[in-house]
């Protein structure tokens, strides 16, 4: 009975806080549509704004447009030009004015008329300096009036020159007015043309809009101030409704009027303002928008102000009616998504009894196989808190292997188990845990209860109990058997090196010697068995080699002696070294491109996969085939391809080739013999070369192996010293230019395209190029931005030589550098000049001298290389040597090491101020440097983190700054 009161207590709560939240909600989204209401009326109020806005702006234009036109007659001009110099010789000759009147009237009127359709109400002419009027076009009777006093828009153009278009009330009404100043010959304003619209037109003009935009329930007013309003003439003024501040223009509606009498307006509009007015059954939108007559400050309330107007009443009408059909949408939602609730929870409390017990059972279940296996495992196992280290639980396992028991474990402490020398070492896998949430592998050492020390390896991972404490699971693994094993390989390594190379060396010579007849003739029968002991010891010893090279690869203890070399010289030697080998199964080895390259490698490690590799080549060719050697350059590596005519390989085969005691057995004629360990001992010399190792073969299609070295040098140095690369499509012209740079001292190459000459660059390292901007189906533009996008080439003068030197000083002079200009034809003396003249530009590195100190001769080989060509380039390997060439020497710039032998590079700073002065000193070492370290020097680059072709750059900067 209580389980069933409680049950339906529950229930009634879930379904009255889901009506709540429904009613909330629904609240919310409609105050949500109020507030997309009113962003649309206030969407509406700016357009109704801007409008008007526009369409004050519009009507100053036609206005200075109308009167521009009135200026622009030729009659009307000389008129004006005519009575300003009878007005400034005479003010007082009434006769000539009048003469000119009645002769210009005619015209006036012309224009006059021209204008009517235009809404022009007023077209005067005056003249300076007092704003004499001369002429009113309609009104001509009424003239001679002087206006200074009244009318300062216009005396603000007699006396600026200016013209000017405005709102101005004046005592004829209130319009927009444009005034054009009349300039004699020597730009002098002798008198002006006034056109005025009247205001009525800007109503005109936005009821047409209106009626555009299908808009019919709208409309616009102008309101005037009563102060503005008094200086309007009585006969000018028109019936209006006072207010306390505001007099209606006569074409306002009734609206504006009822708005006014019940005091609804503002008293004063500075800025657009948005209204929103109740009459009756309808609803309006009423923007105010201020129109500030000519010289009235912005920041008072504006004299004049449109009154725009909107009926909204079918919008309000329409939201309020979406506003219903939403809410009883939501209410009828609510109940019965609470119904649901009900019905549905009813059913779900005696699913969740069943599901309750079925999961207890589940769990229960769980815990006696998590138990099992914890107890049961063969690897130790422990339960740590985070806190403070103590061991809350261990499986038999831990016992076993520590000694200890369980009780006896959990009253220690973390240190009793783990040497104190692990101190810094916990402290690592503790942030660990604490940044990852796992640590390990961890190796470490156990003390065991009777204090021997365990060698073991540790991997855990960091949980939360149910009380919240940080807890750590981890899993020991005894490392005792693993290390005797080790321990077993290494002996065995060591007796294979010291014990077996030796007698299989005898071996080896004896068989030999004995083959050769040292000791007698044999008889065919015992040639061919010690043939075949001869070959077999060779094997064996092949073996042995294989083995102990692949265990020192792995154990990275095989050493490497890295140094720049010649790759062509490199493959020319290993061609020369196993083609006896090749001609002895009727194979022919053939090198067939010869790239200029260096690479950075262990020569003898190289030819070490070069012979494995030919050796296989040969071995699964055919009698009578070739076995070729390419290569091909690649951005910043060059890739070796070995390719054979053999009978290929399938993707099965590929996939294992590179294993240990991996072999192949496809058939050939030949006999095939070997470890199994050549190719995976290729692999790894050529990853700790820093390249990388591959094949490509289908079936019956022959096989490709290949490895790729980075390249230490992009160029190779040309055999002059001045050589250049001429880029030209023409050959006439092309060897002109060879024979003239002859001539002049220079070597020359000839690249009749891009491709062709991007080639040379590669192979040959030039000071210059001579560049052609038309070539054939190209554009030498494009060459040129090619060059200073890349590193090696960014700096080589470049010397135009076209006949279309404007269009390429237009492409190229914003982003050129060291680039010089050249019109075809071509004079002798000119070209010496240009060339001389950039080689001198490039020349500042022949007198720069440089002293490195560093001690690690690799670096200083790369460094050297990279630097020898572009400064004077000196080398000291430690603190004393540096500080005798810094007496002998004076130096440009010093590039500094940290680690020396004798000392801290950082030691050698006040040496440098006082023998050499403020030189630059660019650190560039593995160590890291501190902020006030950094201030010391000109520049700091860590080793790694930048490329040395990089560094000389930066070097070369510094040095030109």
């Amino acid at each position: 009975m209580k389980s069933t009161k409680a049950t339906t207590i529950w229930l009634l709560s879930i379904g009255f806080t889901l009506l709540v939240v429904m009613l909330l909600s629904a609240w919310l989204a409609h105050q949500q549509r109020l507030h997309t209401f009113e962003l649309e009326l206030k969407q509406l109020h700016r357009t109704n704004s801007q409008q008007m806005q526009q369409l004050q702006l519009q009507l100053q234009q036609d206005a200075l447009i109308a009167a521009d036109l009135v200026h622009a007659n030729s009659h009307i001009q000389k008129a004006v030009l005519d009575a300003a110099s009878h007005y400034r010789n005479d003010p007082d000759d009434a006769v000539a004015l009048e003469r000119i009147r009645q002769a210009v009237l005619p015209e006036l009127k012309q224009q006059w008329q021209a204008l009517q359709p235009f809404a022009v109400r007023q077209l005067h002419l005056h003249l300076a300096p007092d704003a004499l009027t001369l002429l009113r076009a309609h009104r001509p009777e009424r003239h001679s009036d002087r206006l200074q006093d009244v009318r300062p828009m216009v005396m603000s153009v007699l006396n600026e020159g200016e013209a000017i278009a405005a709102l101005e009330v004046g005592r004829h009404g209130m319009g927009v007015r444009a005034v054009v100043p009349v300039q004699d010959a020597a730009l002098n304003t002798v008198g002006a043309v006034e056109v005025g619209l009247g205001i009525q037109t800007l109503i005109f003009k936005r009821q047409q809009l209106l009626q555009q935009q299908g808009i019919v329930d709208a409309g616009v007013s102008v309101l005037l101030s009563k102060q503005i309003s008094q200086v309007i003439h009585p006969s000018e003024q028109s019936a209006a409704v006072d207010h306390s501040l505001w007099v209606l223009d006569s074409e306002s509606g009734n609206h504006t009027q009822s708005w006014l009498k019940q005091g609804l307006l503002p008293n004063k509009v500075a800025q657009p303002t948005m209204l929103r007015f109740q009459q009756e059954q309808q609803h309006f939108l009423v923007s105010l928008m201020p129109w500030y007559s000519y010289q009235q400050p912005s920041e008072q309330a504006a004299d004049v102000v449109l009154v725009a107007w909107q009926d909204i009443t079918g919008q309000i009408a329409a939201h309020q009616q979406q506003n219903l059909r939403i809410w009883g949408l939501w209410l009828v939602s609510a109940l019965l998504s609470v119904s649901l609730i009900v019905f549905f929870a009813a059913r779900l409390q005696k699913a969740t009894a069943h599901s309750i017990k079925a999961q207890q059972l589940q769990l229960r279940w769980s815990e006696q196989r998590l138990d099992a296996l914890f107890r049961l495992s063969p690897l130790p196992i422990l339960l740590n808190r985070m806190e403070d280290g103590a061991f809350i639980e261990s499986n038999p396992a831990m016992e076993k292997l520590v000694g200890y028991t369980q009780q006896e474990l959990s009253e220690l402490s973390y240190w009793d188990l783990t040497p104190e020398i692990y101190a810094d070492d916990e402290q690592k896998q503790l942030e660990s845990l604490q940044n990852k949430g796992r640590y390990g592998p961890y190796r470490k050492q156990y003390r065991h209860k009777d204090g021997h020390l365990i060698d073991i390896e540790l991997n855990g991972m960091r949980f939360e109990n149910p009380a919240g404490e940080q807890m750590i699971w981890t899993i020991v693994q005894d490392l005792t058997e693993r290390n005797q094993l080790d321990k077993m390989k290494d002996e065995f390594i060591s007796t294979v090196s010291h014990e077996l190379r030796t007698p299989l060396t005898s071996i080896a010579g004896s068989l030999s010697l004995v083959l050769s007849g040292a000791a007698g003739e044999l008889t065919e029968k015992s040639k061919k068995m010690l043939g075949i002991a001869e070959r077999n010891s060779k094997r064996l010893t092949s073996l042995v080699n294989d083995l102990l090279d692949m265990e020192k690869l792995v154990a990275g203890k095989l050493t490497f002696m890295p140094q720049q070399l010649d790759l062509t010289e490199l493959l020319q030697d290993a061609v020369e070294q196993n083609s006896p080998y090749a001609q002895n199964h009727q194979t022919k080895l053939v090198l067939e491109s010869e790239l200029p390259a260096q690479v950075l490698a262990d020569p003898a490690r190289i030819q070490q996969v070069m012979a494995n590799l030919l050796s296989n080549a040969v071995k699964f060719s055919p009698n009578g085939s070739v076995v070729r050697i390419t290569t091909e350059q690649r951005p910043s590596t060059i890739r070796i391809n070995i390719i054979d005519e053999g009978p290929g390989l399938t993707a099965e085969e590929i996939s294992g080739l590179f294993q240990r005691f991996s072999q192949l057995n496809s058939g050939t004629t030949k006999q095939q013999s070997g470890t199994g360990l050549g190719l995976a001992i290729c692999r790894e010399i050529i990853h700790q070369s820093g390249g990388q190792i591959g094949v490509d073969s289908q079936p019956g299609q022959g096989t490709c192996f290949w490895f790729e070295l980075p390249l230490t040098e992009h160029t190779r140095p040309s055999q002059h010293l001045d050589a250049v690369l001429i880029v030209e499509d023409d050959a006439d012209i092309a060897l002109m230019l060879q024979a003239m740079l002859e001539q002049d001292g220079y070597s020359s190459d000839w690249a009749t395209d891009i491709e062709s000459a991007w080639r040379l660059l590669q192979c040959n390292n030039y000071k210059l190029i001579t560049l052609d901007l038309k070539l054939k189906n190209e554009h030498g533009a494009d060459f040129f931005l090619r060059l200073r996008d890349n590193l090696p080439t960014r700096d080589i003068p470049v010397l135009v030589i076209s006949a279309y030197i404007q269009e390429g000083k237009l492409q190229l002079g914003a982003m050129a550098n060291a680039i010089d200009w050249l019109e075809k034809p071509i004079q002798p003396d000119a070209l010496a000049t240009k060339l001389a003249q950039l080689l001198e530009q490039q020349a500042w590195h022949s007198e720069a001298r440089l002293l490195h100190v560093e001690d690690d001769n690799d670096i200083v080989a790369i460094v050297q290389m990279h630097l020898q060509s572009k400064c004077r380039y000196h080398q000291a390997a430690s603190l004393t040597q540096a500080r005798i060439l810094l007496r002998q020497h004076r130096f440009d710039l010093l590039l500094l090491d940290i680690g020396l032998p004798d000392g801290e590079g950082w030691d050698l700073l006040a040496d440098v101020k006082q023998l050499q002065g403020d030189i630059p000193v660019v650190v560039f070492s593995a160590r890291e440097s501190s902020l006030l370290q950094h201030g010391q020097v000109s520049a700091t680059f860590a080793k790694s983190r930048i490329e040395p072709a990089e560094l000389a750059q930066r070097i070369k900067t510094i040095l030109n700054d």
